[in-house]
């Protein structure tokens, strides 16, 4: 593991089953301790523009919710308390000073308060909430309700408890759900077996609750014998970390990452690794999540299977991670994940992990000149079939050069067929005096974003005059 010209370059295989595959990502410092914070909290959230979002404490003593996304950090509130957040889109939900409130592009909402039956919420756990602005989450009522605890749905307007706990032949106890964009919500409960009347007979499992009917997703009567909190996707998928048990009840070393589908099939993304913690998934089925490795406590990500993206002893803005968490907000639909890492220089800075998409380019010059003062380098982006150059490079941040980090870009405003594969190409030019090319370089880079923000980089060989 090395960083190289800003970018961590990670080629590994996978924990379990597929074929080996090589991962590259480049990491974003977010936020970070220093002038404007004293800490950044634990369990940041990720939106699908690559904004994160996070609580942080102020140098002045003031608690509050920020979005950073690597350039700036804008506040978006304060408070005397203030929970970790839910994200999905521009949608956030959090504890704020007793109440559980949304924050959108609409402004502040109050989703629930202990002004009725609910007496307490589970802070600093987050709420839940899905694309349109619907939050779930677990409470407690007051003690004249005759009720114990309660996962609700509310939108602002109208507010729903969905599944009680009580003593009896029902739930004893519920945990913190997860809400997808069709208001299908998953949690943990445990569960009244039925067998025993003292309310100590019970099944743990995963459930979920879509349309007034609550399913069982996988329970301890099964293969499993504990799990982590569930997390659902758009598409119904539903993932979470599981341990097992021998035939003699004894627990066996390890769990298992483990989705399921919505017709109940399942897939084992990984079996029998160590201290798993709860998973993030995205939308197109990509989970993301802490387990140890050998090299330590390691980031890992992967859709039919799980490769590292960065450990505990990985160099990382000079300094060594000596510790990383993330929280199951933590990833988005381009597959940025975003968490947090302990440095051996003391710091605890929250970091984004970007994806790099490998593209492919061709150096049109194929001798520079480098005593030509104000000459171009002219660089062609291909396009593939897949992969439009004319249409998704954002030509701003387009870099060249000796390393890929070099602001040289003159243009981008000419498209042809340079390969002749049927596809147009972008072709941009570059000033060969800001690439920082040397005399006997073979290699050039060439390094920028899409506009939809997914980091690119390829590179062509060239030939110095």
């Amino acid at each position: 593991m090395k960083l190289i010209a800003g970018i961590f370059l990670l080629f590994v295989g996978v924990l379990a089953g597929g074929q080996a595959n090589a991962s590259e990502y480049v990491f974003t410092l977010i936020a970070d301790t220093g002038t404007q914070f004293n800490q950044v909290g634990s369990g940041p959230a990720i939106n699908d523009l690559g904004q994160v979002v996070f609580r942080g404490d102020l140098r002045n003593g003031t608690h509050g919710v920020f979005r950073g996304d690597g350039n700036q950090i804008e506040t978006l509130l304060v408070g005397a308390e203030v929970g970790v957040p839910g994200v999905k889109r521009d949608q956030i939900a959090l504890e704020l000073d007793g109440a559980i409130v949304r924050l959108n592009p609409q402004g502040l909402t109050t989703i629930a308060d202990t002004s009725g039956q609910i007496g307490q919420f589970v802070f600093p756990t987050p709420p839940a909430i899905n694309g349109d602005g619907v939050t779930a989450f677990k409470a407690f009522f007051k003690i004249s309700a005759g009720q114990n605890q309660a996962l609700f749905i509310g939108d602002g307007v109208s507010l729903t408890p969905i599944v009680h706990a009580n003593c009896g032949p029902v739930f004893l106890e519920l945990f913190p759900p997860h809400i997808n964009d069709s208001s299908a919500v998953v949690f943990l409960g445990l569960l009244d077996s039925g067998t025993l009347g003292d309310c100590f007979g019970a099944v743990l499992g995963i459930f979920k609750y879509s349309d007034g009917i609550v399913e069982t997703v996988a329970d301890t009567l099964g293969e499993y014998a504990s799990f982590s909190d569930p997390v659902i996707n758009d598409a119904g998928m539903v993932a979470f970390v599981a341990s097992r048990d021998d035939a003699a009840g004894s627990p066996i070393h390890g769990y298992d990452v483990v989705v399921v589908q919505p017709g109940g099939d399942s897939t084992v993304l990984a079996s029998a690794i160590s201290n798993a913690g709860q998973p993030a998934l995205n939308n197109h089925g990509q989970v993301a999540l802490i387990a140890d490795s050998e090299e330590g406590r390691t980031l890992f990500t992967g859709i039919s299977s799980l490769s590292p993206v960065i450990a505990v002893g990985t160099e990382l803005f000079g300094v060594t991670v000596v510790d990383i968490s993330m929280y199951k907000y933590g990833i988005n639909e381009l597959g940025q994940i975003v968490f947090n890492v302990s440095l051996s220089d003391g710091r605890r800075p929250i970091v984004r992990a970007d994806p790099v998409l490998p593209i492919s380019i061709d150096v049109l010059d194929h001798q520079i000149n480098l005593k030509r003062r104000g000459g171009a380098v002219r660089v062609a982006i291909l396009s593939t079939s897949d992969f439009n150059a004319v249409q998704k490079i954002d030509a701003q941040t387009l870099t060249f050069g000796r390393t890929g980090i070099e602001a040289s870009v003159v243009s981008c405003n000419h498209s042809r067929d340079v390969n002749h594969d049927g596809v147009r190409d972008l072709v941009c030019e570059f000033d060969v005096n800001e690439t920082g090319l040397q005399s006997g370089d073979t290699i050039a880079i060439l390094q920028g974003r899409t506009t939809e923000g997914l980091f690119i980089r390829g590179s062509d060989t060239i030939k110095i005059k």
